[in-house]
Formats: C-alpha cells, structure tokens, sequence
C-alpha cells in the first residue's frame, strides 16, 4: 500500500507558466493577481516603507539641526551614521531568520518591530535621542534582505536579477569559496548601494548649503537622486539578465563592472561642477542612474552564490552596503579629526569616487568553476550540480534534501554562455542523479 505522504509532492498549478522549481517564468510588474505578482508587490512596497521611515530625517536635516538645541554638523553625520549601523546589525541578522522563518513572517516581523520607533521620532529632544531613533529606525532596512530572498524564491534564474531589481530599486525610491564570492559582492556592494545612502544622507544638505537653495527646493531636488531607483535599479538587473542570456555569467559580472566604474567616475565628475546647479543636477542624475544600476546588477549575481544559504548571502552583500555607507560616511562626511574637518563636501565626493573605482576592481578575483570569471572560463569538467552539491553532507544526500539544489542547478546552466552551453535535450544538459556518496563534500 502506497501512503499519501510517500506520494512525490508536485508544485501547485498556475494560470501562468512556472518552472520546474515551481518559480515564474514572467514578470508582470502591472499585474496584482498570482501568489508571484502579489509577493513581488508586497516585497517593494514593504521596503519602500522602511526606507522613507529611515531617511526622511536626512532629508530634514537642516530644519533638525535648528530645532535640536546645540546640534552640530558632526553629530549630524554621526546620526547618519547610526542608521547605517543599525541597517548593518539588521542585515547581518535577518539572512539567517529569513531563511528559518521565511520571508514572509520576516516582513511582518520587521515592520511591527520598528513601527514604535518611527512613532517615537516626534518626541525626540535632544542629540542622543535622534541618534538613538536613526539608529533603531535604520534597523528596518535589514527588509531588504527579505525583499531579495522573497522575489529570488519566486522568479526563476533567467529573470532573477530583473525582480530582485525591481522590488529592490522600486523600495529605494522611499529614500528618494562560495562564501568568498560573497564577501567580495558585500565588499564592492558597499560601494554602489552604500554610495546611494551615503548621497541620500547629504545630497539635501549639499544642495542647500553649497548653492544658497530654500529647503523645499533643496529637498525637491535632492529627491530626484532617490526617485531614479523608478527605473535605473531595475534596467540594472534586465541589463543583467540580457547578458546572461548571450555571454553567461562572466556576462553578468562585465555588465556590474561597467556600471559601477561609470558610477565612480560621474561622482568625481559631480565633485568638480559645484560652481554651477545646473550641472550639478546633470551629473547628479546619471551619476544615480549608473549607481542604481550598478546596485541591480549586484542581485543578478547573488542568487547564484550558494542556493542553501541564499539568505545568508543575500544578508550579508546587504549588510556590505551599510557598512561600505558607514565607513565612507565616517572617513569623509563626518570625522572629527583635524584633517577630517578639512575636507569639504566636494572632497567627500572625490575621495568616494576614487574609492568606488578603487574597490570595484574586486570583482575580476570572482571565479565560478563551472562559468568562469571575468577573463577566464569555465573550469574543464566543472558542473553546477558539483558546485551545489558541495553545500550537502552524504547524509543530508541520502535524505532528499540535495534536491533543491540540483533543480536550481539544472536551471543554472543557462548561466553558461551561449560558447559553452549545450544543446536542449543533449545527454549534458539532463539533471545528474545524485547517490549518496562518502566523499561528496568536499
């Protein structure tokens, strides 16, 4: 007798095309129906939330620091700061709970959590509590993990980085080994998305005190950097995807290269214009659009680190991009040393672009054995059921616990390039049976 529960679990049926994983094979951003559509909007709309709670005091930084008696300049940037750790604690945090709990319960979590602290910004009266509130409020930016792990379950491989994109540049606009892979993503991610918080938090100020702005056209322009993510994250992640679709995974590394060094070069570019507005706003808005792609095109590669620990690597190239904000904030926007009160705004602005292009040049130590690096390709013999499969004890193997992984894998080897991918159907491209071996971690 056969039990229901031996019975092979099949993924429930849509009105719209699924793969094998049970993932989307579209995305239809207009659409509000389908558990796929619906959690794509629920993910953007759930960050967008926690990034306008997190800097809108940025925003209002010139009213604040006259309001708060005996603020300073420095302590302003210090709370900027704050928030920015805050969002690195979350992070680092929630790639672990996501994966635990999922990413729904994720959601709901972060947002009844940090609810109070945004009530609780009104109250504020003096220096330390401000810092205290940006720093609490800043924790809510860890949504971004669970935005990231919720759209990289739902679309499949081949439009991953276009989802992760849009939930990701669409919840922006609120603010206007396997494992060494990661860490060089978190590392150069620090310098697209923590470039973005880093100008989000000074971009007002700027503005107002370097052209003699009034603060609503100062925040109205200052705005427009943010409000870029409506489309500039989001064409960073189909620019991805479209190189994939051609050139693999070494083109989707290529693609994130050249935006982020166009990205450091437009932000030296916006330090040397500070004598005219209008060009300040010129290169402001293509310095944004290359940033936020630069950010997109960092989920198109994510997912493709470690499918176990999805969340886990998603947290952590997240929490790279706070601290890369943190410590760019603190070395030229905020210091209290004597040479760092030198520095002016526009020194600020060279010294990041310099270390944007600096840092971003980590990106050619990235190698995937089974598609290459930026200038060199695939190891001979290497597959990616090899490559996920590492992830798994001979144990976890023997239970089914491996299968997963593999499906990914197999849905991974568009990831190849159109020069090493094998023909639909070809003995090559069937899913390998996995046995359970002694000897298949490595």
């Amino acid at each position: 007798m056969t039990l229901a529960s031996d019975a092979p679990l099949k993924p429930p049926a849509f009105n719209y095309p699924v793969d094998s994983e049970g993932k989307a094979l579209h995305i239809r951003p207009w659409s509000f129906s389908g558990v796929h559509q619906i959690s794509l909007h629920l993910a953007w709309i759930s960050f967008f939330t926690s990034f306008l709670a997190t800097f809108a005091p940025a925003a209002l930084a010139t009213v604040i620091r006259d309001d708060l008696t005996g603020i300073t300049k420095v302590q302003l940037g210090n709370a900027g700061i704050a928030a920015i750790t805050g969002a690195i604690m979350g992070r680092v945090c929630m790639g672990t709970f996501c994966d635990m709990v999922g990413p729904r319960l994720a959601v709901a979590s972060v947002l009844l959590i940090t609810a109070p602290a945004v009530f609780c910004m009104s109250m504020v009266e003096n220096f330390s509590g401000f810092a205290a509130e940006r720093f609490f409020i800043g924790c809510s930016l860890c949504m971004f993990v669970v935005c990231q792990a919720w759209t990289g379950g739902m679309f499949n491989v081949n439009i991953v980085g276009t989802a992760n994109a849009i939930t990701a540049g669409w919840g922006n606009m609120g603010g206007g080994g396997s494992r060494g892979r990661g860490w060089v993503l978190a590392l150069t991610y620090g310098y697209s998305f923590g470039v973005e918080l880093t100008v989000d938090n000074i971009i007002v100020s700027y503005l107002f005190d370097q052209f003699g702005l009034s603060l609503t056209v100062a925040g109205a322009l200052g705005s427009v950097f943010g409000l870029m993510n409506l489309f500039s994250r989001a064409s960073g992640g189909l620019i991805s995807d479209i190189m994939a679709r051609y050139y693999g995974m070494r083109g989707r590394l290529w693609a994130l290269y050249i935006m982020q060094t166009l990205s450091g070069v437009f932000c030296l570019a916006m330090a040397y214009v500070d004598y005219s507005l209008g060009a300040t706003i010129v290169i402001m808005v293509i310095f944004s659009i290359f940033c936020q792609q630069a950010c997109g095109a960092h989920y198109g590669i994510v997912p493709f680190v470690s499918r176990r620990s999805y969340g886990v690597v998603t947290g952590m190239v997240g929490a790279g991009g706070n601290v890369g904000s943190a410590v760019t904030q603190a070395l030229f926007f905020a210091g209290a040393a004597p040479w760092q009160l030198l520095l002016t705004p526009q020194d600020g602005l060279r010294w990041m672009g310099v270390m944007t292009l600096g840092i971003t040049l980590a990106l050619f130590t990235i190698h995937f054995p089974m598609w290459g690096s930026m200038l060199s390709g695939p190891t001979k013999g290497a597959t990616e059921e090899d490559y996920y499969l590492k992830e798994w004890s001979a144990e976890e193997v023997s239970a089914g616990l491996h299968n997963p992984s593999m499906k990914f894998a197999n849905e991974s080897k568009s990831q190849r390039g159109f020069k090493y991918r094998v023909p639909a159907g070809s003995p090559a491209d069937r899913p390998i049976e996995v046995e359970a071996k002694p000897n298949v971690v490595a």
